[in-house]
Order: structure tokens, then sequence, then C-alpha cells
């Protein structure tokens, strides 16, 4: 028979299928293969004692499996001189290493917003360290310009015009800045087209990509950056925002919740696929629980 769990699994990848409307992506016989291949690893119990989260949220990263996962990392010169932001870079990206390689075959890919460095099948720690090892973290913000020409144009636009995409998307920003190459709008001008592109193909909204833009360090022009997206009215609904660990924290303390480093990265790693993580954090994550 199955293995223990397998059909709990299976009916967590079928909501999450029948909510995003990819069924076209996944028929039943995928699903019931990354169930009962995931039941065998056992990821949910592994992340739960590793991050200490309660198994609610643990059952929420079963999602991912469904998902292609890319980053877009600044490595702008700001990021060398801001208080041990590389090295944040590093925590980020080992621990979403780890994370995503108990739940996901592929592994995720990074790309920079100005060097030409890239990886994919990231699976590791040690890979996603080693990636941000190579990179000079010199020159400016493009976000905008990067965002196209290194993310859609390549995840996206390409495969879907060369037969369809054969995953959803999930693009993770990471920024210590405001864009420099957002004079009139252009980042979310991007969002709104791929939203625009999937509709009207008849897919709604957020489901074929979802985007999380994520700010490490404490400059103010991001911060303003980021509550401007999220107070969009057209795309605000489309990209979820994670301020930095400090203010997010005293955001939830402001609930009576303490926020870990590890409820943060799962905030950054499921917030736009999932509404209801940053829900459930803010209920289920109580001292009481």
């Amino acid at each position: 028979g199955p293995p223990p769990d397998a059909n709990i699994l299976l009916s967590i990848l079928r909501e999450a299928v029948k909510e995003k409307g990819i069924e076209h992506m996944y028929p039943e016989n995928r699903l019931v293969g990354i169930a009962n291949d995931m039941a065998k690893k056992d990821p949910v119990n592994i992340l739960c004692n590793h991050w200490k989260l309660p198994k609610e949220i643990g059952f929420d990263f079963v999602k991912l499996a469904l998902f292609d996962v890319v980053f877009l990392l600044d490595d702008s010169g700001s990021m060398r001189f801001g208080d041990g932001l590389i090295d944040e870079l590093k925590f980020i990206l080992s621990n979403v290493a780890f994370a995503t390689g108990l739940f996901d075959q592929d592994g995720f890919s990074v790309r920079y917003m100005n060097s030409n460095i890239q990886g994919d099948n990231i699976k590791t720690e040690q890979q996603a360290i080693a990636l941000v090892d190579q990179v000079r973290f010199e020159d400016v913000t493009p976000l905008a310009t990067s965002l196209k020409k290194k993310i859609l144009d390549p995840f996206i636009y390409g495969p879907e015009q060369r037969g369809g995409l054969k995953k959803p998307v999930l693009v993770i920003i990471i920024t210590d800045g405001r864009p420099t190459d957002n004079v009139h709008g252009e980042f979310q001008q991007h969002i709104q087209s791929v939203s625009s592109h999937f509709r009207g193909k008849g897919a709604i909204t957020s489901q074929v990509v979802s985007f999380q833009i994520a700010q490490v360090g404490n400059d103010k022009g991001a911060q303003q950056f980021l509550s401007e997206l999220d107070n969009d009215k057209v795309i605000g609904g489309l990209i979820d925002c994670t301020s930095n660990f400090e203010l997010e924290s005293m955001e939830f303390k402001k609930k009576g919740i303490e926020l870990t480093k590890h409820l943060w990265y799962t905030k950054l790693l499921l917030g736009s696929i999932d509404r209801s993580v940053s829900t459930l954090l803010k209920k289920k994550i109580h001292p009481s629980y």
C-alpha cells in the first residue's frame, strides 16, 4: 500500500492544483507519483523538527513540489556595504535550499540583477553558498530590466511560446534597495503584463506565476518601495511583499507572536503561493499554541 501519509500529501496537492487552476499541468497520476515519492522521504517531519515549525505549516510546504522556484537576487554594490547583507543572503539561500530540496525534485534557479553568474537545480546548502561567493556585488539595482530579461523571458514567456509551461513558476526577488530603473513603474508593468498574458489565455490572475519580493537590510527607500507595491491597486494582489526580519518581527509582536528566522523564511517561500500562510502565521503561532 501507499506509504503512511501519502493520502494526506495527495489531498494537499490536489487542493493546491485546483485552487491554482493548473489541472492541465498536473493530471491525477502525476500527483499520485509526487505524493508517493514524498511520503517515502517524510519531508514534513524532517522540516518541522529542523525548523521548529507546527505541523500545519509543515504541510503547507508540500505545495512547493508543484512549482519551479526562481530567485532574482540583488547584487548591487550597496549589498557589500550593508551590515552583513551578503551573509544574510547566504543564510536565506542555504535555508531555502534545505527546504525546497526536501519537497521539490528539481531544486531552484538563481539569477542576479547585474552579474551573469547563474545557478540551476540548486538543491544543497553548499551549492547555494558557492553561488553567492562567486558574485562581486557592484553596480546598481536594475530590478525591472533584469526581471524581464533574466526571469520572465527565459522562464515564462519563452517556454510558454514553445508549447507551454510544464509547472507554475514562483519568482522570489530579494533586494536591499529601491530599483534604479523603475522611473515609470516598469517593474509594476512587467508584473501586470504577466498576469494579463495568462488571463488572456483563460487562466485566473495569480495562478501560473506567483511573485514574492523581500527586503534585506534596512534601506528606507526599499521599505517605501515595498509598501508602494503592497498598496498598489493593480498589482498589490499579485505580489506578496515581505519586509526585513526586524520589521516583520515588530509587526508580528503586535499580534503577540514571536517571529523566528525560520518563520520569516516560511513567509518568503510560501507567502505568494499560499495566502493562508500569512493568516496561519498570525493565528497559529501563538505563544499558547
